[in-house]
């Protein structure tokens, strides 16, 4: 038994030898490790970069790379309807459409090649004037687009569609409604689902002739008195006797403006010449109406190869005409024509005529009553009127006519061109009267379509005073060919002799076929690769005015929406067979608004609560599988509107989850958990539970739906206030030695997650125990602020050692006493009992008499960290008795204040930084106002003399001093620069300089401070902050920082007198939250405002040295008496019995593990 004890003194004292060794290596071969925290609200970061912020909340795409890093593709996008994607599966590419509303034109973006053409621009498609919205096919490389059948809205809608692998595709026209479409779902690789208000739809097919364009012309240039024609609106109308003749002795040149009622998609220019006269004009060339040469073609006179020209383009006059041919394609409203004559001393320059001939005009003809009928068999319509008209070009893109009243009537006929009976719609343009002022006297007008021989005419009044132009239904049914007896045509007549006002009338044929409801399934044929509708599939019971969604889905094709069919309620699926059928349950109890096929899984989303037959709750979201419907968990308390998939790189791997948007708030786990969401939620399939957006690695607010993935990229459609790298329960806080992996260490997880880190500072030199200051976030009535005590290298769980209903904003630790800031720390007074002190040895709050003595605000409270023998606290205070005022001394060890020697009349401090190590000389930054009217803001402090004074008299601060750090400007230390943030007095302009002796440079490079809120800063080593591509020390601000380029972040770091991002925090919101303070801690040395990494320097130049050199020595004499009192013990314990003992640290170890 003797010997048990002797051994296990023995192997006592061989553990305190080993403990003494590893305290000597540890202090002579100190090893820096460091803890940082970031102390604000906030729930995801970005750690040396910005998190993409978005100000604001439209639609961006997004890329992720296998590693976990995001980038934004700036790729500006519209509004959500004016876009889409589609993947195509054989090539691996994914194609992004935008359609320009302004422009009229549609892009193709392939997104992984970044490259990008011009499909359907306005110069270029006979559709997109009209182009009103756009829809991407999954199955097939087709896009789809809603065309208007007119300049305006009209209930005839036109579906046409692209080849997107095929940049020069053109729009191939597929099918016509007559109605409003809404939308275009591609169900499979040859089916398209169609639904909208219509009733009747038709296929139509376009015809290849080339006909004569209805245009007419205008000039600033008058007609020569020598012209045979009077008008140049004639222009078109060739015949052997009209001479048009324009002087142009100045300029030399004539120019024509022709215009078209709709876009026309031209083909070629013919220009009449004139033999005979010597003036007739020698070249010519064409411009846009952008003002832009056209590239023509025309074949020579040997009949050989085309010849391009855009300037100059020679007229032969000894040919009766010239054709010159426009770009394949060209399409627009207006060409200007530009006529020279090149002969010597030239002043006149004349043609016989001007004709355009267009392309494919394929579904209507339109006749303008501002040109002569050119007598064009097969092409063209005619027009004539009785009664005085004149010409208005108020509206210059659109001159109409307008008749004065008189007693004889007058009327205007157009006559269009119908060779063939037919059902045939009929649409009067009426000129808008705001643009001549006319709509307080224009009245209604009688319109007679006369459709067929020997029947009375169809009659309808029209009001004429709308205020833009609009197209107006006149008539709509059969239509008698046009004979030798008989012509169909429209008269208006004045109603109550009012004046008329006339412009053009269009026709468009119907060869309608009935459908079901405005719900339709278009299949297509393949003959000769060109795709035409081969079947028409149609509902018989649900009007397509309530379907939301079309989905092909594993058992054919899944309809949603809010009906009640006879094949179910709100929900039904169609088979191969194309027979409807109906879904286990009947249906849902409440409207379905979406769809999703995934993995063989069919999810729904809606307003629904349970299955229609109330056999099963759902909760506004399901799944069907295996022919069950099961609940996604408990599902959500709120509609349901979308579902996406969601691809996320998760340690390297891609993810795929469902995405749920919609108006809720909070969704439900089979396990009884529930998390709070706003309106975005993702599934996890394979583990079958809900997961919020912080759950993830990444951090995001808003919303996420994958477009395509690719290699180690995938590509993200999202809605999103900002998206982070980090996601972080309010808490920034990591250790370097973990910052490559995790940025959060494991102990910090045990904070409640409603609770908000506020401070944190280290407790007792040189140990690991820390302090945490923490407050409840959720609620502002109720507010919980808890302190915490750990070991970081011990327990794991924080231990709470105080818990109090008010807020705690900061905690600041000295020697085993911690002064607690109870309410907002901006406005600390002490008259109001904010400050508390804890002991923790005591384990209870103590009495504070000694800070009842103190009056005024408290900005800031700087310990002695080499004794602990006093505190100082800065602000706007001051003693009872004025012993100190600004700045007052606290004797720690006697709780008294000591005298503080000053000469000014009234100070304020608003920071206090240590200017040496031996913490005898304080830098005090402020405002310090003397008797004899003199300012001062920097000031410096004598801990030993207790005395404050100017730092210097001839410094020109501009105004006080709110924070100070202390720079090294050299390794050894030997000399150092301070870092000054402050406000100039006049104007009140934030200023950041540093000063070094008595030369002050402006820091403030890279941040707008203007429009910054600076919260902290301090100079650390750069070791505490990983990757930070620097040495030695950094200085960091912190706040709310407005960058140059307006970018904001949460703090920033000072490199060539340039500050960068160093960490950006956003909240739930995505908005950009302030950085109240950064601490940073580590083992080696007490954690003070300033951080000193170990000198190089090995001559003692310090008292501190001198500590140091001590301690070493002190520990290798008491290493060799350990050492021989071991080995005398070895022996003796053999010899002699020795009465076990406690060790003297059990109760400092006891406290260290509780």
């Amino acid at each position: 038994m003797i010997m048990g004890i002797a051994y296990s003194q023995l192997q006592l004292r061989f553990h305190i030898l080993f403990a003494f060794v590893l305290v000597f290596l540890y202090y002579v071969f100190p090893v820096v490790s460091y803890d940082v925290s970031f102390l604000g609200p906030f729930v995801g970061f970005n750690y040396l970069s910005e998190p993409i912020v978005s100000a604001n909340t439209s639609y961006q795409l997004y890329k992720q790379y296998r590693n976990g890093s995001w980038t934004l593709i700036s790729l500006p996008l519209p509004s959500f309807n004016d876009f889409c994607f589609t993947t195509i599966p054989d090539d691996n590419k994914s194609y992004l459409p935008i359609f320009d509303r302004l422009n009229s034109s549609i892009t193709v973006h392939e997104l992984f090649s970044n490259t990008s053409y011009e499909l359907n621009s306005h110069n270029h498609s006979s559709t997109s004037s009209h182009l009103h919205s756009i829809f991407c096919d999954d199955y097939s490389p087709f896009l789809y687009g809603l065309v208007n059948a007119s300049n305006l809205s009209t209930t005839i809608t036109e579906l046409y569609r692209w080849n997107l692998t095929d940049p020069f595709s053109a729009a191939e026209y597929v099918y016509s409604f007559n109605g409003n479409v809404s939308s275009v779902l591609p169900t499979a690789s040859d089916e398209i689902a169609v639904y909208g208000n219509f009733t009747r739809s038709t296929p139509f097919i376009p015809t290849d002739q080339i006909q004569i364009a209805k245009v007419g012309f205008r000039s600033s240039t008058l007609l020569s008195e020598s012209s045979t024609s009077t008008s140049v609106m004639d222009l078109s109308c060739y015949s052997d006797n009209s001479l048009f003749i324009w002087d142009v002795s100045y300029p030399n040149s004539v120019s024509l403006n022709s215009w078209a009622l709709y876009q026309i998609e031209f083909y070629s220019i013919r220009i009449f010449t004139d033999d005979i006269v010597s003036f007739s004009a020698t070249s010519f060339h064409l411009t846009n109406s952008y003002d832009k040469p056209v590239p023509l073609t025309y074949k020579p006179a040997d009949n050989s190869s085309f010849i391009s020209c855009s300037f100059n383009c020679s007229l032969d006059s000894s040919k009766q005409y010239h054709d010159f041919y426009f770009p394949e394609g060209w399409t627009d409203y207006e060409v200007n024509v530009h006529l020279y004559n090149d002969a010597p001393g030239a002043d006149l320059v004349a043609v016989k005529g001007i004709q355009f001939f267009q392309k494919n005009a394929v579904s209507y003809f339109d006749n303008s009553f501002n040109q002569d009928a050119c007598q064009f068999p097969g092409y063209n319509s005619l027009s004539k009127h009785t009664g005085i008209w004149k010409p208005s070009t108020q509206n210059a893109s659109m001159p109409y006519w307008i008749s004065s009243p008189s007693l004889e009537n007058a009327t205007a006929t157009f006559i269009p061109n119908i060779t063939y009976s037919s059902n045939v719609s009929l649409d009067l343009m009426v000129p808008g009267c705001h643009y001549d002022d006319t709509c307080s006297y224009r009245n209604d007008a009688v319109v007679k379509v006369h459709y067929a021989e020997n029947a009375s005419p169809s009659q309808k009044v029209i009001s004429q005073r709308y205020s833009y132009n609009k197209y107006i239904r006149v008539y709509s049914g059969f239509v008698q060919g046009s004979s030798s007896s008989f012509r169909p045509y429209v008269e208006i007549l004045p109603f109550n002799n009012s004046s008329l006002v006339a412009h053009s009338l269009r026709c468009e044929e119907n060869i309608w076929d009935e459908t079901s409801k405005g719900l339709v399934f278009l299949s297509f044929s393949h003959p000769n690769n060109s795709m035409r509708p081969s079947n028409i599939f149609t509902t018989d019971d649900i009007s397509s005015e309530f379907v939301n969604a079309v989905q092909n889905c594993s058992l054919g094709i899944c309809i949603g929406g809010d009906f009640n069919s006879k094949y179910g309620r709100n929900l039904i699926y169609i088979n191969s067979s194309k027979v409807p059928k109906s879904f286990p349950g009947w249906g849902m109890d409440g409207a379905v608004t979406d769809i999703l096929d995934y993995g063989g899984v069919m999810y729904i989303s809606g307003l629904f609560q349970s299955l229609s037959d109330q056999s099963q709750v759902l909760n506004y979201v399901a799944q069907f599988n295996n022919g069950i419907w099961e609940p996604l968990g408990f599902g959500t308390n709120g509609a349901v509107r979308r579902i996406r998939t969601s691809i996320l790189y998760e340690l390297g791997q891609p993810v795929t989850y469902i995405s749920f948007q919609g108006n809720f708030n909070t969704v439900y786990n089979k396990d009884n958990t529930t998390l709070t969401v706003d309106g975005y939620a993702l599934w996890n399939p394979s583990s079958q539970s809900w997961l919020g957006n912080t759950d993830l690695n990444p951090y995001f607010s808003g919303t996420l739906q994958s477009i395509a993935t690719k290699n180690d990229s995938t590509i993200r459609l999202g809605k999103l206030n900002a998206l982070a790298d980090y996601s972080t329960n309010s808490i920034m806080y990591f250790s370097t030695p973990k910052a490559a992996t995790s940025f959060v260490p494991d102990y910090l997880r045990y904070i409640p997650s409603d609770l908000h880190l506020q401070s944190v500072t280290n407790f007792f030199q040189n140990t690991s125990m820390v302090i945490l200051a923490t407050i409840n976030q959720s609620t502002q009535d109720n507010t919980i602020s808890k302190i915490y005590m750990l070991n970081k290298t011990g327990v794991s769980f924080p231990k709470q050692i105080l818990e109090s209903n008010e807020s705690i904003s900061k905690v600041t630790a000295i020697a085993d006493e911690l002064y607690i800031l109870f309410g907002d720390y901006k406005d600390p007074y002490l008259e109001n009992g904010h400050y508390r002190v804890f002991n923790a040895t005591a384990n209870t709050l103590v009495n504070t008499t000694y800070l009842t003595k103190l009056r005024g605000k408290i900005d800031t409270i700087l310990p002695s960290y080499t004794q602990c023998s006093f505190t100082l606290f800065g602000g706007n205070i001051s003693t009872l008795d004025n012993s100190c005022q600004g700045l007052c001394h606290l004797n720690s060890v006697q709780k008294t204040w000591q005298q503080v020697q000053y000469n000014y009349s009234r100070g304020i401090v608003h920071s206090m930084e240590y200017m040496n190590d031996e913490h005898t000389k304080l830098l005090v930054g402020g405002d310090f106002s003397f008797e004899d009217g003199r300012k001062e803001y920097l000031m410096i402090y004598d801990t030993e003399t207790q005395t404050l004074f100017p730092f210097s008299k001839d410094l020109s601060i501009l105004g006080p001093v709110y924070y100070t750090a202390r720079y090294p400007t050299s390794a050894s230390f030997n000399t150092s620069s301070f870092l000054l943030y402050g406000y100039s007095t006049r104007p009140n302009v934030p200023y950041f300089i540093s000063l070094e002796g008595s030369e002050i440079e402006d820091i403030s490079n890279g941040l707008s401070l203007n429009q910054s809120k600076i919260k902290s800063l301090g100079v650390f080593d750069v070791n505490a902050f990983p990757d930070v591509p620097m040495n030695g020390s950094v200085a960091v601000v912190s706040g709310l920082l407005t960058l140059e380029n307006q970018n904001r972040v949460s703090a920033a770091y000072l490199f060539n007198n340039t500050w960068f991002p160093l960490l950006t925090a956003v909240d739930g919101n995505g908005d950009v939250q302030c950085i109240d303070d950064v601490v940073v801690q580590f083992s080696t040395l007490p954690t003070i405002r300033t951080v000193h990494p170990p000198r190089p320097d090995k001559s003692v130049k310090s008292t501190r040295h001198v500590v140091i050199i001590s301690l070493c020595l002190s520990m290798v004499v008491m290493f060799s008496i350990m050492l021989i009192a071991t080995m005398f013990e070895m022996v003796f314990c053999f010899l002699h019995p020795h009465p076990l003992a406690v060790g003297d640290y059990a109760n400092y170890i006891q406290f260290e593990e509780s």
